[in-house]
């Protein structure tokens, strides 16, 4: 996803209608984050704006940044490189933000149920 598209998806899960309400409620001005808005990136954008805007959607700045995170919580390790998330891991996570609560706790016993089992192999050897 590219930047606009990352705020467009914040704004429809926070009931956020446009940028104007955006700008009030991140308090940056409108036209700022109308300009990052419109060039679809934040290449160029004062690190102040993004700062804030990661801020208010409770993301990483990296997250804004970088087209290739899906995951508003991860970070590029390496900049350079751009180094990204593993495949699967992308997958997963990408998959987990459409979930409800309880399909999370489901996901999450899932996980702890493997764990267990793995635990238990290890220590048959």
């Amino acid at each position: 996803m590219n930047f606009k598209e990352k705020v467009d998806f914040f704004m429809k899960q926070n009931s956020i209608d446009n940028l104007k309400q955006l700008a009030l409620k991140s308090d940056i001005p409108y036209t700022t984050l109308r300009d990052c808005y419109e060039k679809d990136n934040a290449d160029n954008s004062r690190m102040s704006t993004i700062r804030k805007l990661a801020s208010y959607m409770n993301c990483t700045v990296d997250y804004l940044a970088y087209d290739e995170l899906e995951s508003p919580q991860l970070t590029i390790i390496n900049p350079k490189n751009k180094a990204t998330i593993d495949g699967i891991d992308k997958i997963l996570f990408s998959k987990a933000k459409m979930l409800n609560d309880e399909e999370k706790r489901t996901i999450i016993s899932i996980i702890d149920a493997i764990h267990k089992d793995v635990d238990k192999d290890l220590d048959k050897e």
